[in-house]
């Protein structure tokens, strides 16, 4: 053998030790971060043919975004195999990104948002005030160590994906989907979210208001029901519904979860313009899976009316395509301050006998971000030459049913510039405010001395949010997990609480009084 030859063989041996070494090392980082650490205590009767005798075993798999490759399933049916491929889908990306369990970093400017700029020990205790809530929330004892709450929840996800998987053949494909939803709740965050499947609807439309849930559209044959509150389904209390809703509802507080339930009739273009909204307390999927329905399609609805009485109505589920025009359906005309315009997303209305400025927000998302921009430059340039010795008396931002999007406002400058001529400043929020809806209104708080925040407790505070949107690979249906963090006020509680409470009620409705701003005007 040649010199030449030797340096040849051993260059080759060489290049392959690197290729063999950076396997070894792209194998471990690959399979790094998610369900390989879970040590068994569980096993899979031995009669089982498919070579997998642990939980974590079913779990593991090579994740590359979007696709997960067919290969070490547990199941073999067509239909159980992607139903599988779907839950591993979710619970890989969960694991690989959610915030509560992975080494989340926290100086990232692009991971970390609000006070967390300005004060990153503020970051870290709303971190871990975030991890022991939901921790507390699902039976995992709330320790001062953060990484064993953070084990300790990591191993609750994987054991409830397992779980899910071995019991594919046994559920129908809405009660798989049923099961990720619940799975996605045990985060304690409403961005971290499974779409869920919808089919027929009762005919009805509601609405939740501090008191109850009340009946806002109704079939014309039972119109007495209109403006009455719901108490029972099928004899379930309407209490009961709502527990057994938060199970597959992601959500953070109670308001929340109401609004989320009995969101505003889907016909409303301020609804239908941000998300496509699935009020399920009239999904007859939902219902049906919550054991509150049964396969008939029909179910007793017990409401009691205006005058206090108590009594029942008969409805039966209807195609949701199903259009129930004014000849067989009756329903609340909204008529309030709040409802004009209902085509813009932001507009502004000064009244110059109150000295009042009308703000009126209904969202802050991509698709409309260029209209937004056009008219909060028409607003500024407003405010910018607004008359000195002219302070406007009541300055209003509205913000309720505002589902957020991605835009801010105020920003920067321009709260100078409201500080300049707003003498008092009212922010309106509800349930329905919610993600940046929110993260405006502490906005506000933080940088605006006159804010006075007014109305109902919002839909969220402080939490993970900038949900990365995906589809599962073979159900096409779509979710959202959160891989941000936005700290607003350091708070423990898990709504923004106004200064000044004003409930709306079904009286106000019903006379199409807006109470909010009555009471801003007497202020």
């Amino acid at each position: 053998m040649t010199i030449k030859q030797f340096r040849k063989i051993l260059i080759y041996a060489l290049c392959l030790l690197v290729f063999v070494l950076f396997a070894a090392c792209s194998t471990e980082a690959e399979t790094d971060g998610y369900a390989n650490d879970l040590e068994a205590n569980e096993t899979i009767a031995e009669e089982n043919d498919r070579g997998y005798t642990t939980m974590p075993d079913i779990v593991q798999m090579p994740f590359n975004g979007d696709a997960i490759p067919r290969t070490g399933f547990f199941w073999q049916e067509e239909r159980d195999l992607n139903w599988e491929s779907d839950v591993r889908h979710f619970g890989v990306k969960a694991l690989r990104q959610h915030p509560l369990l992975i080494d989340f970093d926290l100086s990232s400017p692009r991971l970390a948002y609000g006070i967390v700029r300005e004060d990153y020990s503020a970051g870290v205790n709303a971190y871990n005030m975030l991890l022991r809530r939901a921790a507390a929330r699902n039976g995992i004892p709330v320790s001062d160590s953060i990484d064993e709450m953070q084990e300790a929840f990591r191993e609750l996800i994987i054991q409830r994906i397992n779980e899910l998987i071995l019991d594919i053949p046994n559920l129908n494909d809405n009660e798989i989907l049923f099961g990720l939803a619940a799975i996605a709740t045990l985060f304690d965050d409403a961005h971290t979210r499974m779409g869920l499947p919808t089919g027929d609807i009762f005919p009805i439309e509601l609405i939740s208001l501090s008191d109850g849930i009340y009946f806002i559209g109704v079939p014309k044959e039972v119109e007495r029901a209109l403006y009455g509150e719901l108490i029972a389904i099928n004899g379930i209390d309407i209490d009961e519904i709502i527990e057994r809703f938060a199970e597959i509802i992601a959500h953070e507080n109670e308001y929340y979860l109401r609004h989320k339930i009995t969101s505003p009739a889907e016909e409303d273009p301020i609804r239908l313009r941000h998300y496509v909204v699935r009020p399920f307390l009239k999904e007859f999927i939902a219902l049906n899976y919550l054991s509150v329905v049964d396969d008939s399609g029909a179910a007793d609805f017990t409401i009691r009316g205006a005058s206090g009485e108590t009594f029942d109505i008969q409805l039966r589920a209807i195609d949701r395509e199903t259009l129930m025009d004014e000849s067989s359906f009756v329903r609340h005309e909204f008529n309030t301050f709040m409802h004009r315009n209902i085509e813009e997303v932001f507009w502004h209305e000064y009244f110059p006998e109150e000295n009042l400025m009308y703000v009126r927000i209904t969202g802050f998302q991509y698709a409309e971000s260029g209209n937004i921009a056009a008219a909060r430059s028409v607003l500024m340039t407003e405010l910018e030459n607004w008359p000195a010795s002219e302070k406007i008396e009541s300055f209003i931002i509205d913000l309720r049913q505002n589902p957020g999007g991605v835009f801010e406002w105020p920003a920067d400058s321009e709260f100078d510039v409201l500080a300049e001529v707003a003498e008092s400043l009212y922010v309106i929020i509800d349930a329905g405010t919610f993600s940046m809806g929110v993260i405006n209104t502490s906005n506000i708080m933080n940088y605006m001395e006159n804010a006075i925040i007014i109305g109902e407790p919002s839909g969220q505070t402080d939490n993970f949010f900038g949900s990365d949107g995906g589809t599962l690979p073979n159900s096409r249906m779509r979710y959202n997990i959160s891989h941000r963090m936005w700290v607003g006020s350091s708070s423990e509680d898990t709504a923004i609480r106004p200064d000044i409470f004003v409930p709306l009620t079904i009286s106000d409705i019903i006379n199409n009084i807006d109470p909010v701003i009555e009471a801003i005007k007497t202020q």
